[in-house]
């Protein structure tokens, strides 16, 4: 029977095979039963290694690791979450993400565990360079402190020089004068560039990083405009995304290719671009507009990583000046951040994206393999969104509602199909493991930025608006609006489609009636009304 219990697992997870994380499903003595493709591409050549302790096969170790997360699953029966080294097939050290799933039996004794393994090799990676870079700025801030010390000292020393020396002090003294002023003034860039290495490491927010690069830049080198257009490498073309000191509809009135204008060919050479007077120069692509904007003298400063552009920054004076070398030097140092900042958040974006792909597969998988939910997740999004469009809700919420509505029901992929579908009805027992699918799906989905608005909808969509719900037992409009929509499509798709738990699905009529009867108790009034509305118009099947 064990070894058909197993079978059922594997046969269960194969659909996991084509996904970019690993998988390992491991029994209590810490030994291999199944690996996914990827998992064994990551650490194996040719043979299986299925029947061996996983802590031999990924960490080439003796003994079980120190701080292993499958062993706090098989202990404490929750989810556990570690970042473990591992020791690839080629021999690299990498990092990982290791989420330990416990897999229990009806007596919810854990038998198993499921590693979910997410190779974040580069992002540790970027995040010491990140701390490095800190940790030198900061050391050359305490410098250039006790530099100023020094200065200071000898300042003291030289007024105190005879008056007949007077001439002599004069010159030392603005000769000093000027030096601390250069002091002060890169102690100020320093200071600049510490707080957007911060901003980039605190919250991956690509727009607000740039946006506070572009601040800083028009402050310190006194410019009267300072732009900001991405790298569209696939469409050959410039995309505005940020300015200060003028309207960001003129970027959009003044598109650019790569290889066109100042920034095209700075775009294009990866080198940067000093203009004397851009109405004097007829490489320009809009004069009229640099005529009516009163642009002079320009740097246009390209973005690289790893020498690629990503984008490119523009400082614009209205004004003719001289550009100085401390200048040059601060807006390459800002384009480098602007460069980290883009390709922090794409190393960000691919790692949520990639993880919330896996839950949707495992959704779809856990649906696929039960023929009463086949398709269960995609209907109940597609109502809910009609719903939202018909209650003339935000963009926003519309994405938010389709991304957390596919993978509302996550949260149930560590319950047994026995209790899943079961023909009759549940034991109290029974009924308590299933009211904690909810938490458990939106722990599951709290990784992810992108979605952390749309945790509420599920971990409420089975709350009643009389309070008689489940998890928590809020009640009203305590309910997120998306969690209640969410609701009542949740349950409408379930009264028209077989269960296991009765005889046959209710006609679309009779699911109407059973909304109308439960409108102000189970469902919000105004989202039953809007609803039926719907369904009499759209006459879902």
């Amino acid at each position: 029977m064990k070894n058909k219990s197993l079978n059922n697992v594997v046969k269960g997870l194969a659909v996991v095979n084509g996904v970019a994380a690993g998988f390992t499903l491991i029994d209590r003595n810490l030994r291999i039963r199944w690996v996914n493709d990827t998992q064994k591409n990551w650490f194996s050549n040719n043979g299986s290694f299925v029947g061996s302790h996983c802590y031999e096969i990924y960490e080439k170790r003796k003994h079980a690791c120190r701080g292993c997360p499958t062993l706090k699953a098989f202990k404490t029966g929750e989810i556990c979450d570690a970042i473990r080294t591992g020791i690839t097939v080629n021999g690299e050290k990498r990092y990982f993400h290791v989420s330990a799933n416990p897999i229990k039996d009806k007596n919810k004794k854990v038998v198993k565990v499921l590693e979910l393994v997410k190779d974040i090799n580069d992002q540790v990676k970027t995040g010491l360079i990140q701390k490095s870079r800190i940790d030198r700025l900061k050391g050359i801030c305490s410098n250039l402190k006790e530099t100023n010390k020094k200065l200071k000292s000898d300042m003291d020393r030289l007024k105190s020089v005879s008056k007949a020396t007077k001439q002599v002090i004069d010159d030392l003294g603005k000769k000093y004068k000027t030096t601390l002023k250069k002091l002060n003034y890169t102690k100020e860039e320093l200071r600049d560039l510490y707080l957007v290495n911060r901003s980039i490491s605190g919250n991956g927010d690509t727009t607000k990083t740039i946006s506070l690069i572009t601040r800083l830049a028009k402050n310190i080198l006194h410019a009267d405009v300072v732009t900001v257009r991405l790298v569209d490498n696939e469409n050959r073309i410039l995309i505005p995304k940020a300015a200060i000191g003028v309207n960001k509809g003129q970027l959009m009135d003044t598109p650019l290719k790569i290889g066109q204008s100042f920034e095209g060919v700075a775009a294009k050479t990866g080198k940067v671009m000093v203009v004397k007077d851009m109405q004097a120069d007829d490489r320009t692509a809009y004069p009229e507009s640099v005529k009516n904007e009163n642009f002079h003298t320009a740097i246009f400063v390209p973005a690289l990583f790893n020498r690629q552009c990503l984008a490119v920054i523009g400082v614009i004076y209205r004004r003719v000046k001289e550009v100085a070398d401390e200048e040059l030097a601060l807006i390459k140092a800002f384009s480098s951040q602007v460069a980290v900042a883009i390709q922090e958040t794409a190393y960000s974006d691919d790692v949520h994206k990639n993880y919330f792909n896996t839950l949707k597969a495992l959704v779809l998988a856990m649906e696929a393999r039960d023929p009463y939910t086949r398709g269960h997740s995609e209907r109940v999004t597609k109502y809910a969104l009609d719903i939202a469009r018909k209650l003339a809700l935000p963009e926003s919420m519309l994405s938010i509602i389709q991304f957390a509505g596919t993978v509302h029901d996550v949260g149930k992929i560590g319950i047994s199909d026995l209790i899943l579908n079961k023909p009759g009805k549940l034991t109290a027992a029974e009924r308590a493991i299933i009211e904690l699918h909810p938490i458990k799906g939106a722990q599951m989905l709290e990784p992810l930025k992108f979605i952390r608005t749309g945790i509420p909808l599920v971990r409420h969509h089975h709350e009643r608006y009389d309070g008689a719900g489940y998890p928590d037992r809020i009640q009203g409009e305590e309910i997120p609006l998306s969690a209640r929509i969410l609701a009542c499509a949740d349950s409408f798709d379930a009264m028209t489609s077989e269960r296991p738990y009765r005889l046959k699905k209710m006609s679309i009529q009779e699911a109407v009636s059973e909304l109308k009867a439960n409108s102000g108790t189970q469902f919000d009034p105004k989202i039953v009304s809007v609803f039926i509305t719907l369904i009499r118009k759209e006459k879902y099947i």
